[in-house]
């Protein structure tokens, strides 16, 4: 039986943004370090998804927790490492905040699900909840880099760089353009959601 966070992320995508606020505030001060975090948190949840939905049937309920948190603790380290291989730059931009990902509550949630369901069910969720991920902290990297710096990718834009706004380059600018991203996100609903209708049931059900 799937957990109450995984049932709220399902019911309302936005939690992702809170599940994982910590690593996309760290990420989001620039594009390139945003799709850096983007991509180690992609390949820590489908790992994760992998090893635990494997051992799913020998981890007893108890143990559930215990087993998610050094599954998560040593892909994260393995994550990092690879990083640091092959993606440098933006390993030594957010070093801290990549092993953060081991205890985050987005690859709690993914790890909890795996644990609780089958391999497809629960790689797709992971797969959802980690692209989502990625496209909010890409947008918010990209709000904050092209009005907060005036650049994109590193690259000056004339007209920005003289009329941005420093402080959404900040730390305080990450909070404001994050909740402004999930105020959005929020409201977007599916068209049944926002009339007040409903999916209809399956027949015979």
């Amino acid at each position: 039986m799937e957990n109450n966070v995984v049932k709220a992320v399902k019911n309302d995508p936005s939690w992702i943004l809170f599940l994982g606020a910590c690593p996309a505030l760290a990420a989001s001060a620039g594009v390139k370090t945003a799709l850096g975090m983007g991509i180690a948190v992609l390949v820590l949840m489908v790992l994760s998804t992998l090893v635990l939905s494997a051992l799913r049937k020998c981890i007893p309920a108890c143990a559930k927790i215990p087993a998610t948190a050094l599954v998560a603790a040593f892909l994260a380290a393995a994550v990092q490492m690879l990083m640091g291989a092959f993606l440098p730059k933006v390993a030594q931009t957010v070093p801290a905040y990549i092993a953060v990902l081991a205890v985050d509550l987005l690859v709690f949630a993914a790890g909890d699900n795996a644990a609780d369901s089958k391999l497809g069910s629960a790689l797709g969720y992971s797969v959802k909840c980690a692209v989502c991920f990625i496209v909010v902290v890409v947008i918010t990297a990209v709000i904050r880099e092209a009005l907060g710096a005036g650049e994109f990718f590193g690259m000056e834009i004339p007209f920005l760089a003289e009329y941005n706004i420093p402080v959404l380059a900040k730390a305080p600018g990450a909070f404001f353009v994050l909740a402004i991203v999930a105020a959005i996100a929020k409201n977007v609903k599916a068209p049944e959601q926002k009339n007040g209708f409903a999916p209809k049931a399956a027949a015979g059900k």
